[in-house]
């Protein structure tokens, strides 16, 4: 099982993130975005878009909420993914505002499953 994790200083950054990763048939993916929905009024595209159903399956999405009790602390948006088949799929999900079309930050993970 994997998980990656991108914080807010990654995306401070990067505003367009984009990597790649391997992922054993049958194992776990775990993505956690950092998120600051009630501060900013933005939030991640759920689900998320995926490039090939037949590879990965999207199983679970909740929001964590920051465990610090700071004014405008930030939280993280989980997602669990399951790699049913071998093959490529792209994840893709947007930080925004509903009202907006240009996104804050983009997240895009290519995956390959072996």
């Amino acid at each position: 099982d994997v998980t990656v994790i991108i914080d807010y200083d990654d995306f401070q950054s990067n505003h367009n993130y984009s990597g790649n990763m391997q992922l054993l048939e049958g194992g776990t993916l775990t993505v956690k975005l950092f998120a600051n929905t009630a501060s900013t009024g933005a939030s991640w595209s759920n689900p998320v878009q995926l490039s090939n159903t037949s590879v990965l399956e999207q199983t679970n999405h909740e929001y964590v909420p920051p465990t610090s009790p700071d004014p405008g602390a930030g939280g993280q948006d989980v997602w669990t993914f399951r790699a049913i088949g071998k093959g490529t799929c792209s994840i893709y999900t947007e930080y925004k505002r509903v009202f907006e079309t240009v996104p804050f930050w983009t997240f895009t993970l290519a995956v390959t499953v072996i």
